[in-house]
């Protein structure tokens, strides 16, 4: 029977004071969840918050089950993208290095250094900045399309354990990908706001996971009916 996404977000509990009973101590730990409820994958009825920490989670509206899960947080989320720079700057950089060199391009810049050279850029035409570019941003777009399309997530996400998922716990289409890596691009060209709106999402969401109705979850804990 299919399942669908309940999101929450994993905080450490608050620490009781030194002089708390044992029994305070020993008290099970709450499940933080996102502050506003989820409609159900399946039948759209609106859930409560405590239904993500409850032991067997199902919609109380068409009793299907659902799948709680726990998103991924904003630094592992950021070290998981540093991973995969580091990859693309080792291939996509000299890739597109040598197609620069083959078809003569003109550096920008040539004796231009430091606060210089970045003042060059800031002033030089858009769209001559985006031509210029253009072979990372398409070997980045593949990239994306491709690891999230045929695996779920990208290289870095699957050595930190986190992994791309709609709102019924599937891995993303095609067609999903697609629009996640334009969207992540564009984010990320918009001065890094895409990504950077993973800090004040609830559900550690970027842009672009709004956008293409994605979540990035740590791991899925699947209910049996």
């Amino acid at each position: 029977m299919a399942t669908g996404v309940a999101p929450r977000v994993a905080t450490e509990p608050a620490s009781e004071p030194a002089s708390a009973p044992a029994a305070q101590a020993n008290k099970p730990k709450r499940v933080p969840v996102r502050r506003r409820p989820m409609p159900c994958p399946h039948c759209d009825a609106e859930l409560e918050r405590e239904l993500a920490a409850a032991a067997t989670a199902a919609c109380p509206h068409c009793e299907r089950p659902l799948m709680p899960v726990e998103v991924a947080g904003f630094w592992r989320r950021c070290a998981a993208g540093l991973i995969d720079l580091a990859l693309l700057s080792v291939t996509a950089g000299p890739i597109a290095w040598g197609l620069h060199r083959l078809i003569g391009s003109v550096p920008l810049a040539p004796d231009a250094r430091g606060l210089d050279f970045a003042l060059t850029l800031f002033a030089t035409d858009v769209s001559v900045l985006l031509l210029r570019a253009g072979p990372v941003l398409v070997l980045v777009g593949l990239y994306l399309m491709i690891s999230v399309a045929w695996t779920g997530r990208t290289l870095g996400q699957r050595l930190l354990a986190v992994r791309i998922v709609d709102r019924h716990g599937q891995p993303p289409s095609v067609v999903v990908a697609v629009l996640r890596a334009l969207a992540q691009l564009a984010g990320t060209l918009a001065a890094a706001l895409g990504p950077a709106w993973i800090a004040f999402s609830s559900e550690r969401r970027a842009i672009h996971d709004l956008v293409s109705g994605t979540y990035v979850i740590r791991a899925v804990r699947v209910v049996s009916g």
